[in-house]
């Protein structure tokens, strides 16, 4: 007669089966950061969960140059790839809204921004 599993296998199933609820089982970590995340996006926190790029050529407009610009984005392009870019900086600028599409009336949507340099 065959026999169906050897003790060496029934012995690591039943270690995986066991890591597998000690993992299961274990408590959630709460997180270190400050919620910053509102219904008008990422407020900056230095304490903040979410944080915005930080440019390693100082200021955002240094890398959101025309240089920096995929080669695909033409000059028609450029000015909202830039804004955009500035955005992940952190920076708004007077075009943010029409560069993603918002407008700044708020008919509907999630409205848009009045301007200003940054969040």
């Amino acid at each position: 007669m065959r026999r169906l599993a050897t003790p060496p296998a029934l012995l690591l199933a039943a270690m995986a089966l066991g890591s597998l609820g000690f993992a299961c089982g274990s408590e959630g970590t709460t997180l270190d950061c400050e919620n910053n995340v509102g219904q008008d996006g990422i407020t900056p926190s230095a304490e903040g969960c979410q944080q915005f790029a930080t440019c390693p050529d100082g200021e955002p407009a240094n890398c959101c140059e025309r240089s920096d610009a995929p080669s695909s984005v033409g000059e028609a392009d450029f000015e909202c790839w830039q804004v955009r870019c500035l955005y992940g900086y952190g920076v708004r600028t007077s075009k943010t809204a029409a560069c993603f599409g918002h407008s700044s009336g708020g008919s509907g949507g999630s409205g848009g921004s009045a301007g200003g340099d940054s969040f």
